[in-house]
């Protein structure tokens, strides 16, 4: 399993640390495989900051690849698009089908969705087709995924459960039950493990059966 192959979730409030964490991730995937790509939905455009090319929407991605490719130009690696985040998973799906296979991924692609509150393709209580497509196939599709929940019920316990890891900043402890439940874990584990007393920038590293697999950063 290579380190691109990850379906990531980074759980808490506002001002906690998410985006900071978040753009830790997308520096160590541009660093670290030279051929990489990212994808952000970023309404706000947070991440031009941090060196990716903001695009209006997906449509906006696709004219500008155009261009570039009748230039004889490159894109840049590091791209956050607005608009409607079902269009951007519907655009990494079709570049991963295009690019990779399982046994040959040539350029790894990392998509990240900022702020999941912004995304309508699904809900608490279901997973829309087109994520539920690309969490299916994204080993096959070389997509490595990050999505950032300001509370776990924004997703339905499904999408917990397709992840490699989740990265936890304070929630309360009925929050935190619920975690329990979607990773298979024992009631409490992560109450006892302190996450409703996290201060901000910290976070407890989770993954599914296991439990904590790191302390508080």
């Amino acid at each position: 399993m290579k380190d691109y192959n990850v379906c990531l979730f980074v759980i808490g409030p506002s001002g906690m640390g998410k985006t900071t964490l978040v753009h830790s991730i997308v520096r160590r995937h541009l660093h670290d495989y030279p051929t990489g790509i990212v994808f952000i939905h970023d309404p706000m455009a947070q991440f031009g900051k941090h060196g990716c090319h903001h695009y209006p929407d997906a449509f906006a991605w696709r004219k500008a690849a155009l261009e570039a490719k009748e230039a004889k130009q490159p894109m840049p690696r590091g791209a956050t698009l607005g608009g409607n985040a079902t269009d951007v998973t519907a655009l990494v799906t079709e570049l991963g089908g295009k690019l990779n296979r399982e046994d040959d991924v040539r350029v790894p692609i990392l998509y990240v969705t900022d702020e999941t509150s912004y995304s309508t393709g699904s809900g608490s209580t279901w997973m829309g087709i087109e994520d539920n497509q690309l969490l299916s196939t994204r080993r096959h599709l070389g997509v490595g995924i990050v999505m950032c929940l300001q509370d776990a019920a924004q997703r339905t316990s499904a999408f917990l459960r397709r992840s490699t890891a989740l990265f936890l900043f304070i929630m309360t402890e009925r929050e935190s039950l619920r975690v329990d439940e979607a990773m298979y874990l024992a009631p409490k584990t992560l109450a006892n493990a302190g996450v409703t007393q996290l201060e901000p920038r910290r976070y407890l590293h989770v993954q599914m059966r296991t439990g904590i697999v790191a302390a508080p950063l």
